[in-house]
């Protein structure tokens, strides 16, 4: 088949669409690699008390895409993981330092339906599933007492949901310019399993003292997200084509949640205190990701 020099905009959620308006049908396989700047700021309010705990990480990601066209509609299928997350940071209250490392993974799964209202402008309806992985490793002083601290932590946060998206092409003899938007009204779903805050000195009287705080929570409700791109398709020969795209998105999750504590005190190993208390508040999450890729396709 002969690429076209008028191809359908691309839907900035998902790799660059590559199709041509044609009779029969036309079938791709793409891949490529990107690199995410993923920033969040999560602010959790219980009562008499506001928690701020910021992340910054830089993702290098592969993904893989299949899609397939025929006359006006075409529809693909990507799947998108981290291979890195180099440079990654949390700053977190109560701690001196604040900053520490985290690791964080993340894994996309995109599934896009489209028409081309005509051959410069096309319409998307998809569905998004974005999980991403956070385990923090905290060690420094605290600040109230100035004694050693220590924290692990895990959390995971989901975000599923349909998504519409708009695009408009520009055709040049070499390739494609294309400029797309789109709107997620995604549900969220963020859980902290076992983040523990461990607290170790030396008492006079009462020896070597332990106190471990393990903290557990779970938020869910809406997330509304934007995202805006810009691509560049242009052509290798008649099968195949490269793309470059950059983008932007941001989101912004906010509900109620329910916190559980647990607080042990130990006196040499012993255990002197044992209290677990359930508590409701707010959580909200506002993320911002800077993207850039670049990836081939073929076409058969």
């Amino acid at each position: 088949m002969k690429l076209a020099t008028s191809l359908p905009a691309a839907l900035i959620i998902t790799a660059a669409s590559t199709f041509v308006i044609a009779d029969d049908f036309t079938y791709k396989i793409g891949t490529g690699m990107g690199v995410r700047q993923f920033k969040s700021v999560n602010t959790s309010v219980i009562p008499g008390v506001e928690s701020v705990s910021k992340l910054d990480v830089e993702h290098t990601t592969i993904n893989v895409n299949f899609g397939a066209a025929h006359g006006r509609l075409f529809t693909l299928l990507e799947y998108e993981t981290s291979l890195s997350d180099s440079g990654a940071y949390s700053d977190t209250p109560g701690f001196t330092p604040q900053r520490a490392p985290v690791d964080v993974g993340l894994e996309d799964y995109t599934f896009t339906l489209g028409v081309n209202v005509w051959r410069e402008l096309s319409v998307s309806l998809g569905y998004r599933s974005g999980t991403s992985t956070i385990t923090t490793y905290h060690t420094g002083l605290d600040v109230e007492s100035g004694l050693p601290i220590a924290e692990v932590g895990g959390a995971t946060f989901k975000q599923t949901g349909p998504f519409l998206g708009l695009g408009y092409s520009f055709a040049f003899e070499i390739g494609v310019l294309s400029l797309g938007y789109a709107y997620a009204p995604f549900t969220g779903e963020y859980k902290e399993a076992g983040s523990t805050i461990v607290n170790v000195f030396v008492d006079d009287t009462k020896g070597t003292v332990t106190t471990t705080a393990r903290t557990d929570l779970y938020s869910e409700g809406d997330s509304q997200g934007h995202s805006i791109a810009l691509s560049w398709q242009g052509y290798i020969n008649e099968t195949a084509s490269y793309y470059f795209k950059v983008d932007y998105q941001d989101y912004d999750f906010e509900t109620d949640m329910v916190m559980n504590m647990r607080s042990i005190t130990t006196y040499n190993g012993n255990v002197v205190g044992d209290e677990e208390s359930p508590i409701n508040g707010t959580n909200r999450i506002e993320e911002k990701v800077n993207s850039v890729y670049f990836g081939v396709n073929w076409f058969f």
